[in-house]
């Protein structure tokens, strides 16, 4: 799998949106009740794209983004800028669109990539961050041992660490590493 600059544009953003599109596999034909939508899922997915390359995450910032790049409209492939609920709503049911994508793409990474006897076709690995559920306890209370007066239901066992897009989280860390055999 070959990865080249396919634009000729000097925007980087605009060049990665060229990129995914040309990756995209439009996912079989589900027959949907109601009246057919105004956007695509591909312009979706590309929206969210962008709200991570820009780390713009609330419908009104991206409303705002997209109101003023009309280049970044075209790209996108939306024919008018969409309501900021709607931003908001679509946005949020984009999971299973994702998920079918990310497959899509590991099928093709699997049928390009020559397997070896002795190694795993695949291997990934990925970290997250999960919130405590309680107050936070502060560093100096905890190097001491000691919980404050009145703070109650306390995650003693949370650690605190810094997420790259979440900042400081006191929580879990899950580091999750799959491998694909054949």
């Amino acid at each position: 799998m070959s990865i080249k600059n396919c634009s000729d544009s000097p925007d980087a953003l605009l060049s990665l949106i060229e990129e995914i599109k040309l990756g995209y596999q439009e996912p079989p034909e589900k027959k949907k009740r109601g009246r057919k939508s105004d956007f695509t899922e591909l312009s979706f997915l590309l929206l969210a794209v962008v709200a991570v390359v820009t780390k713009t995450f609330s419908d009104a910032a991206l409303h705002r983004l997209l109101l003023g790049d009309e280049p970044l409209l075209r790209a996108l492939e939306f024919s008018r800028v969409p309501h900021r609920t709607r931003l908001g709503k679509r946005l949020k049911l984009l999971r299973e669109a994702a998920e079918e994508q990310i497959a899509f793409l590991g099928k093709t990474i699997l049928a390009e990539v020559a397997a070896s006897e002795n190694h795993s076709q695949v291997s990934a690995t990925d970290g997250r961050m999960y919130q405590a559920i309680g107050p936070k306890w502060h560093k100096k209370h905890r190097i001491e041992g000691a919980i404050p007066i009145g703070l109650r239901n306390v995650d003693t066992e949370s650690k605190w660490s810094k997420s790259g897009y979440r900042g400081w989280v006191q929580g879990y860390r899950l580091v999750l590493q799959t491998g694909g055999f054949s």
